[in-house]
């Protein structure tokens, strides 16, 4: 059988603010980012950010192993993240104080 398969590739942001959006994902639809939905991981618990002041964000993007998005440099991804929030207007770029990248090859059977 030849499956493929989907990658999961998220970037984590951790934000100097409190509050960001009440929902704990959102889909992203528009077409100048390249973002597809953004989790809100201190909706999900209190406890999956160490301080209280902070918020840690998701942007999940959807591509395949090899793309330009999966090849790309954790530092070119959080650049990107930081850039890709702004541009949604969900959180102002200098906001973002930290932020790392999850990669997890063959997640989606597609």
């Amino acid at each position: 059988m030849n499956l493929k398969y989907r990658v999961f590739l998220v970037v984590v942001l951790i934000v100097k603010q409190s509050d960001t959006f009440p929902d704990n994902s959102i889909y992203i639809h528009e077409p100048k980012v390249r973002v597809g939905r953004v989790q809100n991981f201190k909706n999900w618990s209190p406890d999956l950010v160490p301080n209280l002041d902070t918020t840690s964000l998701g942007l999940e993007y959807f591509c395949s192993e090899g793309d330009d998005l999966w090849a790309s440099s954790d530092t070119d991804l959080i650049a990107l993240g930081r850039r890709e929030i702004d541009a949604i207007g969900l959180v102002r770029a200098e906001k973002v104080v930290d932020g790392c990248v999850v990669r997890v090859p063959k997640a989606y059977p597609v």
